[in-house]
């Protein structure tokens, strides 16, 4: 992970997984709060409120909401562009094999 580049994270409206929703978030950095003591916790915030108000880190607001997630949860919860790509294909591959034509397949 690197601070201030741009991490992908994935998940699914439905059990198939046929339909992902892609978030794009800013990673702020490691361990940046006192209370992070036990392993590493990652901080990321959403591109959108990182547009609007700039990094939670330096903001005026604090109520800007940001994700936090332990090296467990980090390895396939965010993404960089190119394993991004790697999981789209493989939804591709998936439903190219399963036959599904229309999201409405069973």
């Amino acid at each position: 992970m690197q601070v201030d580049e741009i991490y992908y994270r994935v998940t699914y409206l439905d059990p198939k997984m046929r339909l992902p929703v892609i978030r794009a978030y800013v990673c702020l950095g490691v361990n940046l709060s006192d209370e992070d003591v036990e392993g590493d916790i990652w901080y990321f915030q959403d591109v959108f409120s990182y547009y609007e108000s700039g990094s939670a880190l330096t903001a005026t607001e604090s109520d800007i909401p940001v994700v936090c997630l332990t090296d467990d949860e980090l390895k396939g919860d965010m993404l960089d562009a190119n394993r991004l790509h790697d999981v789209l294909e493989e939804i591709r591959t998936k439903l190219h094999r399963l036959d599904i034509t229309s999201l409405t397949a069973g």
